[in-house]
């Protein structure tokens, strides 16, 4: 079908838009600062589609039936008027209309300010902490390319572990990184190796390595835990 095939081309220019991430680390940071961010935009976007829902029913009922003809007219109104958009294409004609919608404006234009100050605010920490995040990745990435398994891992963590306690301190973390060809300054790697060390006593196991490696993993073994106390 000349059509689909058509449909498919179009894409072609993001594809390979697309290809170039692989030479942006820093991509990892954007991503980041979205997961940190995304712990509290539920609540924003659940108050946000209230106010848009109440707004909507109320432009509705004032306005009248021929400017303003079905609650998805209401809808597209409203949501065109928090984003500050404003197409012309539906505009209230009421005064009351023209005051709700006012209203509206003053609303929306200092809610909207929220979820771009938390968005902002989470990518700016991560940017402060951006050296640690990229070595984690660098880190993620050489595990992943040389095909490393989890018993591989467990038998690297086992030969570096000197003084057979089952754990790796700071020093004995550092000679894991020239195995995986990664370079990094003393204070970044302490930074790193902090960041698997969740209990704090300046040593880590194998479980803190792994959870420290892949932190998605947290959600399924505390989803294990609730589980098993089930």
């Amino acid at each position: 079908d000349p059509a689909f095939l058509f449909a498919i081309r179009s894409f072609f220019p993001m594809l390979m838009l697309l290809k170039l991430l692989r030479r942006f680390e820093s991509f990892h940071l954007l991503v980041s600062a979205f997961v940190v961010a995304l712990e509290a935009l539920p609540v924003i976007l659940y108050t946000l589609l209230l106010i848009a829902l109440a707004f909507t029913g109320c432009i509705y009922i004032l306005e009248p039936r021929d400017n303003v003809q079905s609650m998805s007219d209401a809808l597209w109104l409203v949501i065109i008027t928090m984003s500050t958009v404003g197409y012309g294409d539906i505009s209230p004609v009421s005064e009351r209309g023209k005051l709700l919608t006012s209203i509206l404006v003053i609303i929306s234009s200092l809610y909207m300010a929220i979820p771009i100050g938390i968005v902002g605010s989470a990518f700016s920490k991560v940017w402060e902490d951006r050296d640690r995040l990229l070595l984690l990745q660098q880190m993620r990435d050489r595990i992943t390319r040389a095909g490393y398994t989890r018993e591989d891992l467990a038998r690297m963590f086992d030969e570096l572990d000197n003084d057979g306690d089952c754990q790796l301190n700071f020093d004995e973390f550092k000679e894991m990184l020239p195995l995986m060809h990664i370079e990094m300054p003393t204070e970044v790697a302490f930074r790193v190796f902090e960041t698997f060390d969740d209990d704090g006593e300046g040593t880590i196991d194998f479980h803190e390595f792994l959870l420290g490696m892949y932190p998605a993993q947290r959600f399924f073994v505390a989803r294990r835990k609730a589980v098993r106390r089930a």
